[in-house]
């Protein structure tokens, strides 16, 4: 198994056999010289079965594991340029609120306005804080 990158609490490793991309939790990896040992087999659905994961060799994957020196970066286009605020009042929910149940449904718009939004200002692309 060959170690494609990080994200989370998973590696994400390809088949050396057939490529097809499987995750394995961090925590039942242990670090060795050539890369992870895993305590579990992992099995892909072709049959290859391995507990090594193996480094890339020419390729740098990791961050520092103390996470003050990670830099956060847009999921879509990996720029660096972005803004963060609150979700603020939906204007269709609360639409739909007062539709249903009058006036005290237009206080449905404020449901979720305090979700803390993250945006690119390179490629406008938006989510929430804490998801990716």
């Amino acid at each position: 198994m060959k170690l494609l990158h990080e994200s989370g609490r998973y590696y994400y490793i390809s088949c050396e056999r057939c490529s097809k991309e499987n995750k394995v939790l961090k925590i039942s990896c242990q670090s060795n010289d050539i890369g992870y040992k895993s305590n579990a087999v992992i099995m892909c659905s072709c049959g290859e079965s391995s507990n090594i994961i193996k480094k890339p060799a020419n390729k740098q994957l990791f961050q520092d594991t103390d996470n003050s020196n990670e830099i956060l970066r847009c999921p879509k286009c990996k720029s660096t340029q972005l803004s963060a605020g609150d979700k603020g009042f939906s204007l269709g929910k609360s639409a739909v609120g007062g539709a249903l149940l009058g006036g005290v449904g237009l206080l449905g718009g404020l449901i979720g306005s305090k979700k803390l939004m993250v945006g690119c200002m390179s490629c406008g692309h938006k989510w929430e804080a804490g998801t990716s």
